[in-house]
C-alpha cells in the first residue's frame, strides 16, 4: 500500500503493535484511523491461545451507526 492515497476515501483499520497509546504514522493520505489492532497476542478469557485485540477511535453511537451501515465508504 505504500503511500498511495487511492483508498484513503475508506475507513482505515490499521495494525500497528509499538507499544504506544496510539498507532505510528499512518500510511498514504489517511488523517485518522477508525480501527487500531495494537496486539496479535492478546489473552480474553474463554477464548484459547492469542486473540487480536483491536480499539475503536470514535464513540459507542458512532461505532452502533457504523456497524448497522450499508457498506464501507458510503455517506
Amino acid at each position: 500500500m505504500a503511500n498511495t492515497t487511492e483508498f484513503n476515501h475508506y475507513p482505515l483499520w490499521i495494525a500497528d503493535y509499538n507499544g504506544q497509546n496510539a498507532p505510528g504514522p499512518l500510511p498514504g493520505g489517511w488523517s485518522n484511523w477508525t480501527f487500531w489492532q495494537y496486539t496479535s497476542t492478546g489473552r480474553i478469557p474463554g477464548i484459547t491461545g492469542n486473540t487480536d485485540i483491536n480499539v475503536y477511535s470514535g464513540a459507542q453511537g458512532d461505532f452502533d451507526r457504523y456497524a448497522n451501515s450499508v457498506g464501507f465508504g458510503s455517506s
